[in-house]
């Protein structure tokens, strides 16, 4: 096998890099590791910041979202948070499909 091919290497390589930066969370953090860092005792600020992160780059102009002092927000169908008093008081994890 001749290892000099460099469009076999792309194809190969591409998919390959993709894979293991997922796995580490460089493309992004996925559902399950943003409920983990969730406390319970956070303020309705450190929630926020892990949340809804601020936004860099090309949209760092637009408003991100708010996290009330009672709100009861749900995540992409996949957790629930309650706050009460500016207090995170309860997390609940409710996905059926494990994302």
């Amino acid at each position: 096998m001749d290892f000099s091919n460099k469009p076999v290497w792309v194809i190969v390589g591409v998919p390959v890099l993709a894979i293991a930066a997922y796995s580490f969370g460089i493309l992004g953090e996925t559902d399950q590791q943003t409920f983990n860092r969730l406390q319970v005792g956070m303020s309705a600020a450190e929630v926020r910041d892990i949340v809804f992160p601020p936004q860099t780059g090309k949209y760092s102009h637009m408003p991100r979202m708010t996290v009330g002092s009672n709100d009861n927000i749900r995540i992409n169908n996949c957790f629930e948070l309650t706050m009460r008093d500016g207090i995170l008081i309860e997390k609940q994890w409710i996905d059926a499909k494990g994302r």
